[in-house]
């Protein structure tokens, strides 16, 4: 999945942004990063969906005040946010195709899933296959950030999804929060 992922992430776009939503093209990335949480928060807003451990308002500041940092991606690329196992195609052991294109963006390759996934840390075989290994303090901070709006997306389509059992994803409200919590150091370290 890394090899594929960086082949993926090697078609470079003029703006950041979703393909085919004209409302979302940014000349940066921080706006376009502001824009996902913002448009998800506004669907939690909508349909009632409790965000665990902190506001709206103080997540937008939170993932703000790291403007600089997502910034320094300059040059958006390809990226598919959903390959999770359910997402690939395997036939005699091999991968023969990748699914739900709908979770396509132009964007900074680290917001391809693999490098925010769950888990501390990527899959290290993702990462040799991707051949990046290693991240500066500002990649590890567009990670966190991603990993918050990963799964923020999680929180926000239960809700909207309304699964037979409205209990199923609970498992992704305690892991938002933490995840929130490790920027919200971050912050206390970044100041």
């Amino acid at each position: 999945m890394g090899e594929i992922t960086r082949k993926i992430c090697s078609l470079k776009a003029d703006i950041f942004g979703i393909p085919n939503i004209p409302e979302s093209y940014c000349k940066k990335n921080s706006d376009f990063i502001n824009l996902l949480f913002d448009w998800l928060l506004c669907d939690a807003e909508e349909k009632g969906i409790a965000i665990p451990g902190i506001t709206s308002a103080d997540l937008k500041k939170l993932i703000r005040k790291y403007g600089k940092e997502l910034d320094e991606v300059t040059v958006p690329v390809y990226v598919h946010t959903d390959t999770w196992d359910g997402n690939l195609l395997i036939k005699n052991g091999k991968l023969t195709g990748l699914i739900d294109y709908a979770a396509v963006l132009w964007a900074d390759p680290l917001l391809s899933h693999d490098f925010h996934d769950f888990g501390d840390v990527p899959n290290p075989y993702f990462l040799q296959g991707y051949g990046k290994i290693e991240f500066t303090k500002n990649e590890k901070i567009r990670i966190q950030i991603y990993r918050i709006w990963q799964r923020l997306g999680m929180v926000v389509e239960c809700g909207y999804r309304e699964y037979e059992d409205p209990h199923m994803y609970d498992w992704v409200l305690d892991d938002f929060a933490r995840e929130v919590g490790k920027l919200e150091t971050a912050v206390m370290d970044h100041n």
